[in-house]
């Protein structure tokens, strides 16, 4: 599975995200017509990565796609982005030392911080839900693996140990558990950890690659992308694995699944438009809404339910 994201071309990079998972009955409930078109909520923003400027860099939009703003400002490669619980902070992913390094910043692009200092690659950070822990990929013992450090970088620890190739950590609600991807049965599946390492379950059975696990903000349905009809879709499920169902039915990509912090609706990015766009439905699949607009690559986002606008650290 391709976890690893380096100089690339802008097709290149985006087939490496688009098709990561390709390495490693359509249901919906009553349709809620209120939930895309409420007025954004003032402190929620939606980050995600932009190549509109020449290269990958970190953005931030409010919920409705305006205030489109670039805040890392870097020659290199940003990408990945995530706030932090109580919005100061965002993790992100940058090359910016040779290889993937995990890093942090003020919600304003100031006071970086390299968090990860190994020559591994080191990819899809995840804070924890009270702020105190990050999750991340990293390929520092050979082999894909999630880790988790504290937030300072600190304290870092194997999770998984496994010999398999494991990515894309998504940590439960309540921080008990840890969601992620990974080819351990042969197939890529969506697996779920004890955030103490102790208990593993499988979560899916499709042959075809499931990844990039998104909880529910009460922890009980994860939304997710499955190639199991042939190109990306969302679905959704139980958080014990049960009652899948396709959210997504365009022709084209739809990935990386996001929830906004009412559990009403699921940001996405998809190319049904022809390029790669940020797009947000409700919850049961309806009313897709193109929130960035931009002839660029736009990938990868998440909600954020705080983001605190000026400088955080001292």
């Amino acid at each position: 599975m391709a976890t690893r994201i380096r100089h690339l071309t802008r097709r290149a990079r985006l087939a490496v995200i688009f098709l990561s998972a390709t390495c490693i009955g359509l249901t919906f409930g009553a349709v809620d017509r209120t939930n895309v078109n409420r007025p954004p909520a003032s402190k929620e923003r939606i980050l995600f990565q932009s190549d509109r400027d020449g290269n990958w860099e970190v953005y931030a939009m409010r919920t409705d796609g305006s205030e489109q703003t670039n805040l890392s400002h870097d020659r290199a490669d940003d990408i990945q982005p995530s706030a932090s619980p109580d919005g100061s902070r965002i993790v992100f992913v940058s090359n910016r030392t040779g290889h993937n390094e995990i890093f942090v910043m003020d919600t304003d692009g100031s006071h970086v911080q390299r968090l990860t200092t190994d020559a591994a690659e080191n990819v899809y950070p995840a804070w924890s839900p009270d702020g105190r822990k990050i999750a991340f990929t990293s390929n520092r013992g050979g082999n894909d693996e999630i880790y988790i450090m504290k937030a300072d970088g600190t304290g870092l620890v194997n999770l998984t140990n496994n010999p398999a190739t494991d990515a894309g950590p998504a940590w439960s609600p309540d921080g008990s558990h840890i969601a992620f991807h990974g080819n351990r049965d042969g197939d890529v599946e969506i697996y779920s950890i004890r955030t103490d390492g102790s208990t593993t379950s499988r979560l899916t059975t499709s042959p075809k690659g499931d990844s990039l696990a998104s909880w529910s903000p009460d922890g009980n349905k994860i939304a997710f992308a499955s190639f199991r009809l042939g190109k990306p879709d969302i679905y959704l499920m139980n958080a014990d694995g049960s009652a899948p169902v396709r959210l997504t039915d365009d022709p084209s990509a739809d990935y990386a699944p996001s929830w906004s912090p009412d559990g009403r609706q699921i940001a996405f990015h998809s190319s049904r438009d022809g390029n790669s766009e940020i797009y947000i439905m409700n919850k049961d699949g309806t009313g897709a809404v193109n929130l960035t607009h931009n002839p660029a690559g736009d990938l990868m986002p998440k909600w954020s339910a705080r983001f605190k606008t000026g400088k955080s650290s001292p």
